[in-house]
């Protein structure tokens, strides 16, 4: 019994892990990808303005 229950917790460990890597991962590539666009935008609003 202990043993099963420490084996779902270990899993579920791992799973809650990997989705914060996941998403961790999406999110640095989002900013890398993001970052230069929002750079390239930002002039073209202030000199409109």
């Amino acid at each position: 019994m202990n043993i099963k229950r420490f084996l779902m917790l270990l899993i579920n460990a791992f799973v809650l892990f990997v989705i914060l890597f996941m998403l961790t991962r999406t999110l640095w590539t989002l900013l890398v990808f993001v970052m230069p666009v929002v750079s390239l935008f930002l002039p073209k609003e202030k000199s409109n303005g």
